[in-house]
This record gives structure tokens, C-alpha cells and sequence, in this order.
């Protein structure tokens, strides 16, 4: 398990606390791995526009990486792939600190990023 927050960040950026645990369970299909990652956002205005309107946000990127996001308040479970893990983590940390600086998100750009990180 390991944890980055926004007291270890170089930039100085408010980042996602994340908790990892990943679990070999094996799957319905072909016996593939699961991972679970917590992200922890700690500014609830900035974890709302990441979310988008009734997790519209969280949705979309559920749907494109195949993956299960589960949400309570400011907190985010991700489950699934663990390559899928890992890629949804750093887009909801790279989105989450464009919408720190004032960047508004659109559908639109979560599309691009997967694009760009994938």
C-alpha cells in the first residue's frame, strides 16, 4: 500500500490521495487479475466538477476503460483491469489538477485524455 498526497508533491499541486491494494482474484474470463485503487480528492468544489453532474464524468471513463467506479462523498474506488486501474488513477489526478487551476472539463476532453494517456 503507498500513498501520495498533496504534503509529498514537488509542484505543490493539491493531489489525490490514493491507497492502493491489488488482489489476484480470478476472473470469469480468461482468469485475469483485479486491482482496487482509493483516490481521496481533498477539495470537494474541484472533486464535484471532476465527477461532472451525477458522476456523468465518472460514467464516461467507466465505460471507456471497462472498469468499476464506485464514489462516497470525496472518495473514489476504482476495480477492475489493473492496467485499467492504474490508466483511470492518473487521468482522475491529471483532470482533477486542470480543474484546480480553473480549467473547466467538458466530455470532450475526458475522451482526449484517455486518448493521450492510453
Amino acid at each position: 500500500m503507498f500513498a501520495i498526497c498533496k504534503n509529498a508533491c514537488m509542484c505543490g499541486r493539491n493531489t489525490a490521495h490514493m491507497e492502493t491494494s491489488s488482489t489476484t482474484q480470478p476472473g470469469t474470463a480468461g482468469g485475469s487479475d483485479t486491482a482496487e485503487r482509493k483516490l481521496v480528492f481533498e477539495d470537494n468544489r474541484c472533486a464535484r466538477g471532476l465527477f461532472g453532474e451525477q458522476n456523468a464524468h465518472l460514467k464516461q471513463i467507466a465505460r471507456s476503460l471497462e472498469l468499476q467506479i464506485h464514489t462516497r462523498g470525496n472518495t473514489v474506488n476504482l476495480c477492475g483491469n489493473p492496467i485499467a486501474v492504474d490508466l483511470a488513477a492518473k487521468l482522475l489526478n491529471n483532470l482533477y489538477g486542470l480543474i484546480e487551476t480553473g480549467f473547466p472539463l467538458f466530455p470532450s476532453d475526458i475522451d482526449y485524455a484517455i486518448g493521450v494517456l492510453s
